[in-house]
This record gives C-alpha cells, sequence and structure tokens, in this order.
C-alpha cells in the first residue's frame, strides 16, 4: 500500500521590529514551521524564547504587529509573524571633584573656568561594542552622566598645566549596571610655592636705632595668581633678617617695600 500527503502547514516568522534596537550577533532567527492546526499554545515559550541572549541587553518578547504578546493558540491555522527588539541597559556614573592644599576662600573665588577638568570614560561594554564619553568636571560641582550601557570602563582625568598635583588614583575603573550609579572621585592639590625675602640695613648697625618703628619695614606681595585670583599679602620685618612668604600660589606677582620714615632710608629698589 502507498499512501501521500500534501504539505500543509503554518509559518512562525520572526522579524527585527523596523526602527528598534538589533545588537550585532544576534541575529533574527529563522522561521518554524508547523502543523497546520497545531496546537501553538503548548510551545508557546520555545517560539517566544528563541532569540539570542545578548549580554548588556534585555530582549522585549516576541509580539505580533500590533504590539501584543504572542501566547499562542490552541489550533492555529493562520502563518504568524513576529516582531522583536533589544532593550539596552544603562546605568549612570557621577563624579566628583575635590580641589586642596589652600583655604576654601581661595578655592572659591577660582573661575569655574580654571577649575574645570577633562575627563574621558572609555572602555568596552557588556556586549562588547567600543564605547567613550568625553566630559568635564568643576570642582565642587558633581557631573552625573547617564545612560551609559553596562561595562567596566577605565576613567581618567587630564589636566594640560603645571597648575595641579592629581592625589588620586588615576586612571580608576568604574563598573557600569543597569539602573544603577556608580561613583568616583578625583582630587587636585593646587601648586603653591614660598618667597623668603632677605632684608639688610647698609651703612649701620641695627642696634644703633633705638626705636623700632624707625627701622620697621613691611612687604606686599600682591598680583593675579595663574588661577585667575587676587593675592595681596603683607609681612612686616624689624631690621635686618627675613621673612617668608608661605603657600602662595603659583604665578607672578609684584613684591614692594615700604617704610615708615622716609626720611631715614633709601631702598636700593622699591619693587621687584
Amino acid at each position: 500500500r502507498a499512501a501521500s500527503f500534501d504539505k500543509d502547514g503554518i509559518q512562525i516568522n520572526y522579524h527585527a521590529e523596523s526602527g528598534k534596537t538589533w545588537p550585532a550577533g544576534a541575529a533574527v532567527p529563522d522561521s518554524i514551521f508547523l502543523a497546520s492546526g497545531a496546537n501553538t499554545t503548548q510551545g508557546a515559550s520555545s517560539i517566544n524564547g528563541n532569540y539570542v541572549n545578548v549580554p548588556g541587553y534585555i530582549f522585549s518578547g516576541w509580539h505580533l504587529s500590533d504590539g501584543t504578546k504572542y501566547n499562542g493558540v490552541t489550533c492555529e491555522t493562520l502563518n504568524r509573524d513576529l516582531y522583536g527588539y533589544y532593550i539596552r541597559q544603562t546605568g549612570d556614573l557621577t563624579v566628583s571633584k575635590t580641589i586642596t592644599g589652600i583655604d576654601q576662600s581661595f578655592i572659591d573665588s577660582i573661575p569655574d573656568a580654571n577649575k574645570n577638568f577633562p575627563f574621558t570614560l572609555s572602555g568596552t561594554t557588556a556586549s562588547g561594542e567600543s564605547y567613550s564619553k568625553d566630559f568635564k568636571v568643576v570642582a565642587g560641582k558633581d557631573v552625573t552622566i547617564s545612560d551609559i550601557p553596562e561595562g567596566t570602563y577605565t576613567l581618567t582625568e587630564s589636566y594640560g598645566n603645571k597648575w595641579w598635583t592629581c592625589t588620586s588614583t588615576n586612571p580608576q575603573t568604574v563598573t557600569i549596571t543597569k539602573d544603577g550609579t556608580a561613583t568616583a572621585s578625583f582630587t587636585n592639590k593646587i601648586a603653591t610655592g614660598n618667597l623668603t625675602i632677605k632684608k639688610k640695613l647698609a651703612n649701620i648697625e641695627s642696634d644703633a636705632i633705638s626705636n623700632e618703628k624707625d627701622k620697621k619695614f613691611k612687604f606686599t606681595l600682591y598680583g593675579t595668581a595663574d588661577y585667575r585670583v587676587a593675592v595681596n599679602e603683607t609681612k612686616e620685618l624689624i631690621g635686618s633678617g627675613s621673612v617668608t612668604f608661605s603657600g602662595i600660589p603659583v604665578g607672578t606677582y609684584t613684591l614692594k617695600e615700604s617704610y615708615y620714615d622716609g626720611e631715614l632710608w633709601t631702598p636700593s629698589v622699591i619693587t621687584q
């Protein structure tokens, strides 16, 4: 005896939804051919699970053209076109910046443009894609970068002048997780120096002048630091000796000597 059967069936066709994310390596699966009248509710889980798991993404699930999830029917007689896409999983990063090495009032007076530090976040996402983002952080003002793909990255601070010394680990490693907020902090020490002034009385012994006011000298250091902040400090000295200005921010200044009785003294130089 012999018998023949006509091929009569239905197809489940998978499609990447137009305009939606479909990462590299997540190929659209082949269509599934089923017998006509198949009970697709029994195999709905395998039908809906027919996609590639991509690290760093969550699959939307397969759904019909109207957006409803396909759960199958007890007696499927029509071809079905199912659509899906991937949702990239992202998190945030908050970066804080601190300056030390001098009093806070000076730091606060530095214009933002002179304490605005460049950063680069770079590396490979959890799904193997390259990622890089440049941004800036003003000292004292935290910055949050949003929608960073899941992954482990390198965070690097850069600065192109002699004003700062980074006292933190640089670069740093940060890990971004789904809906999480990673944090990183960097500290820079402001560059300062010292100035020592040596004073000598000529043609007379200091002890020969009994009135201290007559041999009191004032030195004023003034000008604008490289940080664009005014500096004006004064030291006094009686007779010969030395005084030191300590912790002065880097910059070029004017040093002026003044004295209390112009009839007694002739300075070799008034300003330097």
